[in-house]
């Protein structure tokens, strides 16, 4: 009885030292987060000065920022390298001029260098945020790292630069895949000036004429986007490429130039074998809006199967009263089906 009755006292004695210990740990908890919350109020209000304030604010949130020191700066340094992809012009020159000043580009080069993906991720980031060229070599050499999380940023990294001289290292990682988007958004980003490069690239790549060559594809669909009419000859050129993908990428990257040149290459292309070309060729005379291709589109249309006969409808469509005409005129279900869809859409407007 005397065993069973302390038993029941060390459990109750226990039971209320942890309830003691939760509650002591729950305020410790929530006096530790409002005081963080305390200090990252403190510290944004300090950057929207920075970034937002009267002249005097201005100065005064600068020598704020200047002398900072430890957690404060690393909390107001976090805040400033996640503002900078928002901003622009004059705001941005400021506080990169600001982080540079206290040393953030030298930090996040060592960043890069460290055995933490994440880490590496930081300092990746951070020196695509600072958009200085000469970063180039570094970011371009975490293009071969083992994580594929790194690879990313640092692709997006140079993308933010937007260093024309990086469109070979951009471009090797075509590849990959699950990268083909920020490859594509990379080379965007560097815009006219990577388009020389490019045009070379996807060139060189035809005299090749692999079977499958994903560099001339991503070439071809970044000259499109970024709207290279110089390239306008060399995509036509592309159209004729053994790979399927590389034809599908030209005739997009033509429609999207919107070169009326590439109209009698792009009709040819209707009568191609590859339904997905035929799809891709009908969409980018659509987008190039030449009449000359109505005659063509039309005469598509029936062969087609359809995918490739609803994007031949749109595209009469987009030729004005001249592909109407040839829609009115056609025996296919898919005409009479884009002209009711666009007699509902004129009665909505």
């Amino acid at each position: 009885m005397t065993f069973l009755l302390w038993t029941v006292v060390w459990f109750l004695g226990a039971s209320i030292v942890a309830v003691v210990a939760l509650v002591v740990l729950r305020v410790t908890t929530d006096r530790r987060a409002a005081r963080l919350q305390q200090e990252h109020a403190v510290v944004r209000e300090v950057v929207l000065s920075f970034v937002m304030g009267e002249d005097d604010e201005v100065e005064r949130a600068r020598d704020r920022i200047v002398g900072m020191r430890g957690g404060e700066w690393d909390r107001t340094e976090s805040q400033i390298f996640s503002l900078l992809p928002k901003v622009r012009g004059e705001t941005r020159e400021r506080l990169v001029a600001v982080v540079r000043e206290r040393g953030a580009a030298q930090r996040a080069r060592q960043l890069v260098r460290s055995r933490s993906a994440v880490i590496r991720c930081r300092g990746a980031h951070r020196l695509g945020a600072l958009r200085d060229p000469g970063d180039g070599p570094v970011l371009a050499t975490l293009l071969d790292d083992r994580q594929f999380l790194v690879r990313r940023v640092a692709l997006r990294a140079l993308g933010s630069i937007g260093d024309p001289t990086r469109v070979p290292a951009v471009l090797s990682c075509a590849d990959e895949p699950a990268m083909t988007r920020d490859v594509v958004s990379a080379l965007q980003r560097m815009g006219i000036e990577a388009s020389p490069e490019l045009r070379r690239q996807l060139e060189t790549a035809l005299r090749t004429d692999h079977d499958h060559d994903r560099v001339a594809e991503v070439a071809a669909i970044a000259l499109g986007l970024i709207g290279d009419t110089v390239a306008v000859p060399l995509l036509v050129q592309a159209l004729a490429a053994r790979d399927g993908a590389v034809r599908v990428a030209a005739a997009t990257a033509l429609g999207a130039i919107g070169s009326q040149v590439a109209v009698p290459a792009l009709v040819e292309q209707l009568d191609s074998d590859d339904d997905r070309l035929r799809e891709v060729a009908a969409r980018a005379l659509g987008e190039i809006g030449d009449v000359r291709a109505a005659a063509a589109l039309s005469r598509a249309l029936m062969a087609s199967p359809r995918l490739a006969a609803r994007a031949i409808a749109a595209a009469l469509l987009r030729l004005g009263e001249a592909g109407r005409a040839e829609l009115r005129a056609h025996t296919s279900p898919y005409a009479g089906e884009a002209l009711a869809v666009d007699a509902l859409r004129s009665a909505a407007r």
